[in-house]
């Protein structure tokens, strides 16, 4: 009796599938092995991995999780099948395109540009835009003396910034600073009078401004104003913005300004050199690099009631709205932002720099190119940093050198998803899965190897031996011949 269970335990037993065009198929195939599923075109291949296989462990996964979580996924249909046991949580890598959203890169799909963003923001060195120079940091003095070399006679305010980006009510916030004697506020491009404000939108993010002061600019203003940059530097951890009447603004800031004209960064953190959020996207295309989108945001009724965002559709001007699902068959030609050249980002993000080079320059390398730049950026650094850079490197190249061996080493970080073959998209998500190390899962797979070189082909069959050897469970839809030998197990359809 044990010895069944274990066999059992041993293998996925499928008894009596019949979906579309599957006529009562019972098998069993050995789990942690790799399978290829073989046969004439319309012997229901994909209908047994994909639509019932796949379709199942899917569904069983989705049924395990909380309601909460679930009203934020597809519930998808039980499949036509008496029993199937032994199965784990399942991936499919398919051919479909990874999406039409224009914001999806091979970054940002393979998670690279993540971890380019958080070596920016740790060992990236922020330059002043017009001389070209490391910022370094300024004392509360050198910061009243840039403000005087402002235009004399100008009528400014004086802001701490209090929150960037961030979501929040913040009507407590609002309250505390009414009883510390300030009254008025920016908030997200408002001055509201802060006795009479209300809670914000708790689930959207806002910008915050404290004022500290409003004064007219000149000499004898010098006692009144070192005064208000304290306060604020207190307040905003060592940051203090000043704003004309026509909304021109200039941050200083103890932590890194330029030595000559007095430019200030703000923090630096790994959201600058995000093209998806509003602390680093250019302010004119929003992160697209292009002005001809429309981007809409499309809500739906919640279970509650309330509105919640379903999706965000994005449409190009004057041109017919596209099908969720629709696929391009090329990459329509868009003009380029002019603030950004196309770079997605604001200039502040532009002027973090290592070796000389950008995050948007560094995203145009090849991923051979990428993996050397990363390397002699390994060889410049020194002690903290090293130690820092070391560990994010090390993630960045492993999983270039995925992408290498899956025979996608041409692609660029920024290129656009939406641009890729079917068969380009499947072996950078086979990639980001062999990076990801999960064990215990079942991969359903769509002929991995269509398209590529004959050089490639066997690096991609090593890659999902890796995979297997892990302890996941590999099922592949394939003709191919060296595939097939190269299989643990082979189900011939039809």
């Amino acid at each position: 009796m044990k010895q069944k269970v274990e066999s059992l335990e041993e293998a996925i037993v499928i008894k009596q599938a019949r979906e579309h065009n599957l006529k009562n198929i019972s098998l069993k195939i050995p789990r942690n092995k790799i399978t290829v599923l073989t046969g004439l075109s319309g012997s229901g291949k994909s209908s047994l991995a994909f639509d019932t296989i796949y379709a199942e462990g899917q569904r069983r996964y989705i049924d395990s999780l909380s309601s909460y979580a679930k009203q934020f996924l597809e519930q998808l249909k039980k499949p036509e099948v008496d029993s199937i046991t032994g199965l784990s949580p399942a991936i499919a890598i398919d051919q479909k395109s990874v999406g039409s959203n224009p914001r999806s890169t091979v970054g940002t799909v393979t998670e690279i540009y993540d971890f380019l963003r958080l070596l920016y923001a740790k060992v990236g060195v922020a330059e002043c835009p017009t001389h070209k120079i490391p910022v370094s940091s300024q004392t509360p003095q050198e910061i009243v003396d840039s403000i005087l070399k402002l235009e004399d006679g100008e009528k400014v305010y004086l802001l701490a910034p209090m929150a960037q980006g961030k979501k929040g009510e913040f009507l407590s916030e609002f309250q505390k600073w009414v009883k510390k004697g300030f009254l008025k506020a920016k908030v997200d491009g408002q001055f509201v009078d802060l006795t009479k404000a209300k809670k914000l939108a708790k689930t959207k993010v806002h910008d915050i401004d404290l004022v500290v002061d409003q004064l007219v600019l000149k000499k004898s203003i010098r006692l009144r104003l070192a005064e208000s940059v304290n306060t604020a530097i207190s307040l905003a951890d060592g940051k203090v913005v000043i704003e004309t009447t026509k909304g021109k603004r200039q941050l200083f800031s103890l932590k890194s300004a330029c030595p000559e004209c007095g430019y200030s960064f703000a923090e630096i953190e790994p959201r600058l050199f995000s093209f998806n959020n509003p602390r680093g996207y250019c302010p004119s295309c929003h992160g697209l690099g292009t002005l001809d989108y429309i981007e809409e945001e499309v809500f739906e009724d919640s279970e509650s009631g309330n509105k919640k965002l379903s999706k965000v559709r994005y449409t190009l001007k004057n041109q017919k709205e596209e099908k969720d699902d629709e696929v391009l068959s090329f990459d329509p030609e868009v003009s380029i932002c002019p603030e950004c050249s196309g770079d997605r980002l604001k200039q502040e993000a532009l002027n973090v720099k290592l070796l000389g080079k950008n995050i948007s320059e560094v995203s145009r390398y090849s991923c051979a190119e990428l993996n050397d730049f990363l390397s002699d950026v390994l060889k410049t650094l020194k002690s903290k940093d090293l130690l820092i850079a070391q560990k994010i490197i090390k993630q960045i190249q492993d999983r270039l050198n995925y992408l290498i061996r899956v025979g996608t080493g041409y692609l660029s970080m920024s290129r656009s998803s939406r641009t890729l073959s079917g068969g380009e998209a499947q072996r950078i998500r086979l990639a980001t899965q062999v990076g990801s190390s999960l064990i215990g899962v079942l991969y359903v797979m769509d002929e991995p190897s269509i398209g590529l070189h004959p050089r490639d082909h066997h690096r991609l069959l090593e890659i999902i031996a890796e995979l297997r050897d892990r302890g996941n469970t590999i099922i592949l839809v394939e003709h191919d011949e060296e595939t097939i030998l190269y299989a643990d197990h082979v189900v011939d359809l039809g």
